[in-house]
């Protein structure tokens, strides 16, 4: 039995430890990452580096975009994870580009295909991550930061990382399967987190809220942590976060800046709640982020 224990800074999990074990998946399999990238604005992603005519390429997707690949086309919303065989033959334009948080392109054997298909993951269709998609980009980032290292263990880990991504979609595909278990509310409720974390600057009522859905606050406070596993302004305080550490990484904006684009009036309260989240000051984290973008 094997285990591979990842540390992820994420905006309301401090570490994620996942144990992968040899009943479970096959550790001495390792697909082959050929290539690896996150969408900054300082090196965006192009489209000859989506080509290839071998192996895979899976692609989360930030927003909703349309797109054609093999003559079919496929309709991605927001917050979307996609992978697809061989050649990726769209012609890509910039709001295309633009929409892609990340990619990774990697070659399979037959055992490990059909690990994939064991998992349920389908080929060539899109599926929506929703309150998955912060783990899942952590991972891509992870991988993204050790990709190109040279390190005795980096194929290992970019294979194990890639898998986890995995795990976390079927996961996420499982339980969708049994959405129609869920309160009447559920629906509703995934529309409203979705504005929530697409839009960190949006203002949000609860009061008009309950009004629009015909609950009471507490009623609506109690199924949206049934339903997501955390409260509504948890996930308004992880949206403006996840705004001001992209900010923090791809600017050179002052701290106090960003903290009045992020949506906060006072800088002090918005270092207090970036360090009580994040586990570290805006400073440093701009630091431990840039300094491993000049090592790259």
């Amino acid at each position: 039995m094997r285990f591979i224990v990842i540390f992820l800074l994420t905006n309301n999990i401090k570490c994620i430890i996942i144990s992968l074990c040899s009943c479970f998946i096959d550790v001495r399999g390792l697909m082959n990452v050929n290539k690896i990238k996150v969408n900054f604005k300082y090196d965006p992603i192009k489209q000859n580096e989506l080509s290839g005519s071998n192996g895979y390429l899976v692609m989360i997707f930030n927003s909703s975009v349309s797109f054609f690949n093999r003559g079919e086309k496929i309709e991605c919303g927001g917050r979307t994870f996609f992978i697809c065989r061989g050649m990726f033959n769209h012609i890509c334009d910039k709001r295309f580009l633009s929409s892609i948080f990340g990619f990774i392109r990697f070659e399979m054997n037959s055992d490990e295909l059909n690990y994939l298909k064991h998992l349920g993951i389908p080929i060539n269709e899109p599926i929506r991550l929703s309150d998955g998609y912060s783990v899942v980009t952590e991972l891509f980032r992870c991988m993204f930061w050790e990709y190109g290292k040279n390190s005795a263990m980096e194929n290992e880990f970019s294979s194990q990382a890639l898998k986890l991504i995995f795990i976390k979609v079927s996961d996420i595909i499982k339980s969708r399967k049994n959405e129609v278990q869920l309160p009447v509310h559920f629906h509703s409720l995934s529309c409203l987190r979705e504005q929530v974390l697409n839009n960190p600057l949006g203002k949000f009522n609860i009061d008009d809220i309950c009004k629009e859905m015909c609950i009471g606050r507490v009623y609506f406070h109690r199924i949206y942590l049934a339903a997501f596993g955390t409260t509504f302004m948890q996930d308004v305080i992880n949206s403006r976060l996840n705004m001001a550490k992209r900010l923090l990484v791809e600017t050179n904006n002052s701290v106090s800046l960003i903290a009045e684009k992020c949506g906060y009036e006072n800088d002090s309260y918005f270092m207090r709640q970036f360090k009580s989240h994040i586990g570290i000051t805006p400073s440093e984290y701009r630091k431990k982020y840039s300094d491993m973008l000049i090592n790259e």
